[in-house]
C-alpha cells in the first residue's frame, strides 16, 4: 500500500487507466479488467497489458458480454442471422477489431493482424483468459460483488486478516446467494435452447467452441504498464 497511488482505492479500472494514460505517477496495475482500447493507439500515450502474475496464469476473473436472441422475438430469424455473424470469426478478426471492438473469438485473439493492431494485446494475454474462471450469474452476485470491495481493500492495507477476510467474504456469498428470490421457469424471458436445431445449425456454422461461439466480447484481470 506504501507504494500505490492514494486514490486506487477509489478507482475502477477505467479511471485507473484514464488516470495513468494521462499522468506519470502510476507505472504498473497488477490486476484490473483488461482493455484494448488503451493498447491499440500507439500514437498517443498508451499501455501495455500482460497475463496475470499467477503461476500458469491461472485465476484471474473472467468477464465481457454475450449476445442471445429471444424466444418472443417477432424476427428470430433475423436476429439468429446477425447474432451469427456478429460472431462469426472473420467479422470478429476483421471490422469488429478495427472498430474498437474487443472480441471473443479466440481466432481473432490468435490473429497476427489483430495482435499488430493492438499492440500485441491478445497474444499477450491470452494464457490468462484461458485459464480464467466465468464470474457467477445468480441474481445476487453484482450485490456481493460490491459488498466485498471495501473488505478487500481493508485486507490490502493490512487492516483485516487473510482468514477473517475469507470469512467475511464467504458470509458474503453465502448470503446474498441465498437472499434472492428464485423466479420459476415461467418467469424468465425464454431463449433459444442450445440443443435446439437453430442453436446447432449455429454452432456449425460458426465452428468454434460454445463459450466463444455465444460471447461477442472477453475480457479479464490482467496487469498493465504505462508507455
Amino acid at each position: 500500500m506504501a507504494l500505490s497511488h492514494p486514490n486506487s482505492p477509489k478507482w475502477n479500472p477505467i479511471r485507473c487507466y484514464d488516470h495513468m494514460i494521462a499522468h506519470d505517477d502510476v507505472v504498473y496495475v497488477p490486476f484490473a479488467f483488461g482493455y484494448v482500447n488503451y493498447a491499440s493507439k500507439p500514437d498517443r500515450p498508451y499501455l501495455r497489458f500482460a497475463d496475470v502474475p499467477t503461476p500458469r496464469s491461472a485465476g484471474a476473473l473472467l468477464g465481457g458480454a454475450g449476445i442471445g436472441v429471444s424466444a418472443q422475438s417477432q424476427h428470430k430469424q433475423a436476429a439468429i442471422d446477425y447474432a451469427l455473424f456478429l460472431c462469426s470469426p472473420g467479422y470478429q478478426r476483421g471490422d469488429y477489431v478495427k472498430s474498437g471492438g474487443q472480441p471473443g473469438s479466440l481466432a481473432a485473439w490468435q490473429d497476427t493482424e489483430v495482435n499488430a493492431l493492438s499492440g500485441g494485446f491478445f497474444a499477450s494475454t491470452l494464457a490468462t483468459i484461458e485459464a480464467s474462471y466465468l464470474r457467477p450469474t445468480h441474481p445476487g452476485f453484482i450485490s456481493f460483488f460490491r459488498q466485498c470491495a471495501p473488505h478487500a481493500a481493508a485486507a490490502i492495507a493490512g487492516e483485516l486478516q487473510a482468514a477473517e477476510l475469507a470469512d467475511r467474504l464467504n458470509r458474503l456469498y453465502r448470503e446474498t446467494r441465498h437472499s434472492q428470490p428464485q423466479r420459476s421457469v415461467a418467469q424468465w424471458p425464454p431463449i433459444l435452447p442450445r440443443s435446439s436445431t437453430k442453436a446447432k445449425a449455429a454452432a456449425t456454422a460458426i465452428g468454434c467452441p460454445l463459450w466463444r461461439r455465444r460471447s461477442t466480447y472477453w475480457n479479464s484481470w490482467l496487469p498493465a504498464a504505462s508507455r
